[in-house]
């Protein structure tokens, strides 16, 4: 690295960010699942015909649409 002038050397910096950069967008390209909890929401629905229950047991309430 000594024989690199400056300019180089922030050129090198850039380019290995940008790779790093191109790896991570091409990693967040696969459909993989969140691996919270288990299993998520949207499979256990598939497997079993019923929604995912919450923390306390009971189901998971749905947010309130209406306005007072």
């Amino acid at each position: 690295m000594e024989d690199f002038t400056t300019t180089e050397k922030i050129s090198t910096f850039f380019q290995l960010l940008a790779g790093v950069n191109l790896v991570l967008f091409l990693f967040n390209l696969l459909p993989i699942y969140p691996s919270t909890a288990g299993t998520s929401p949207e499979r256990s629905t598939r497997r079993f015909g019923r929604p995912s229950r919450g923390c306390a047991g009971g189901p998971i309430p749905a947010p309130s649409t209406s306005r007072g």
